[in-house]
């Protein structure tokens, strides 16, 4: 690894590749991500999140009037 940078929102690995060129990746395609903290305290059982479900309710609510 040669350095983690943000970039427009977006954590980003960058590192030598074995052409010895300059790349990068996501960090959050790689195993030094941190887990979100709605995975971590869920532990997988949380199908929608809060917001989800309130943007849900809001759709449904202007189906119905």
């Amino acid at each position: 690894m040669v350095s983690q940078k943000r970039i427009f929102g977006n954590d980003w690995l960058f590192f030598i590749d074995d052409e010895e060129q300059q790349s990068s990746v996501l960090v959050a395609w790689t195993s030094l991500s941190v887990p979100a903290p709605l995975w971590a305290l869920s532990a997988g059982r949380a199908y929608l999140r809060a917001d989800d479900l309130l943007r849900l309710a809001d759709l449904i609510a202007g189906v119905e009037s």
